[in-house]
């Protein structure tokens, strides 16, 4: 779109200049916000993490913002899990050189809590770790707000439902949408920030499962919403958005009882998924697949067809506690 085309002259003029400090404030939003309307979201990160080592460097007051967007990004791609988890300690220790101690008391230690749950990695004596061992949800959160930083805010409830989601903790979810949902973007946003994207997707997955446990229109309105949201999204960059979309529309089906339709969505997420390089997203897909076809009693092969596919990819990814979880699905 002109928004992508403006951002590529705007980096073919820093390019030129190739000043440091340049780029510690224009690559952020270059690739992290507006390029991931076009570009492949794994092809990023290179140039994020060179803006993040620069900003220690020569620009420390944008080291918030470029470590922020870049932690978000590489999760979102599916990047290897103890990798990142590598790097998010690396950071925190860059910041505690800078003394931003907010900044990783209420998003990086909560974060680095989450990857631990998923990993299934015990906590360490490290600085960061003890951290996270002691941060509360709720208390990170009630921070977060009193910053007044809408950026802190997105970034600790965004972790907050993602864990919720991907331990099958749905009420927890729910409330946390619920209880937040003036902290929280709405679908339908068309320009939307760092981990907004991420969060409606998620708001999405569980506003349609709570639609089948509840029956209520609310959390089928916001499942729609968010459906709607990555349909539009998903024409203006298919490798982003595409299979996002299909999971959605899967789980629009499935709580409508339209089974041919349901199953066909799954596959092409699985499918769209895999071909476009997101892991975790295959695993995830392939994990409600088995959920839904567990319901089916004809459809036991199926299940567990997909529930070992879903347990490998998640071990695979770095998420063993995970993996563990859905394993137990099937025995």
């Amino acid at each position: 779109g002109e928004a992508c085309a403006l951002v590529r002259s705007s980096l073919s003029l820093s390019k030129i200049y190739n000043t440091d400090d340049l780029i510690t404030r224009t690559y952020p939003i270059i690739f992290g916000l507006v390029l991931i309307l076009e570009e492949p979201l794994h092809s990023i990160l290179d140039p994020m993490l060179k803006a993040c080592r620069l900003s220690f460097v020569r620009n420390v007051e944008s080291a918030i913002w470029n470590t922020f967007i870049y932690v978000a990004r590489s999760f979102q791609c599916g990047k290897d899990l103890f990798l990142l988890m590598n790097e998010v300690n690396a950071f925190a220790q860059q910041h505690k050189l800078h003394d931003q101690m907010d900044f990783i008391e209420i998003h990086l230690a909560p974060f680095h809590k989450f990857l631990c749950s998923l990993t299934g990695t015990p906590f360490r004596s490290d600085f960061l770790s003890n951290l996270a061992s002691t941060c509360s949800y709720e208390t990170t959160i009630q921070r977060a707000k009193l910053k007044g930083d809408t950026l802190y805010k997105h970034g600790i409830l965004a972790t907050y439902l993602a864990e919720s989601f991907y331990h099958r903790n749905f009420y927890e979810a729910s409330q946390v949408i619920h209880n937040y949902s003036h902290c929280i973007p709405s679908a339908g946003q068309q320009n939307f920030g760092i981990a907004e994207f991420d969060s409606i997707f998620y708001i999405g997955l569980v506003s349609f499962h709570m639609a089948r446990e509840t029956h209520e229109q609310y959390w089928l309105d916001k499942g729609n919403a968010a459906l709607q949201s990555f349909e539009g999204w998903s024409k203006q960059c298919v490798w982003n958005f595409e299979n996002r979309y299909f999971l959605l529309k899967a789980e629009y089906h499935n709580t409508m009882k339209q089974t041919n339709a349901a199953v066909e969505a799954y596959d092409a997420s699985i499918e769209s998924a895999q071909r476009h390089r997101f892991i975790h997203l295959e695993a995830v897909a392939c994990e409600l697949a088995g959920h839904y076809f567990d319901s089916i009693p004809s459809a036991k092969k199926r299940t567990k067809e997909m529930v070992q596919k879903s347990s490998a990819l998640y071990l695979k990814w770095g998420a063993k506690e995970k993996a563990d979880e859905v394993a137990k699905l099937i025995g």
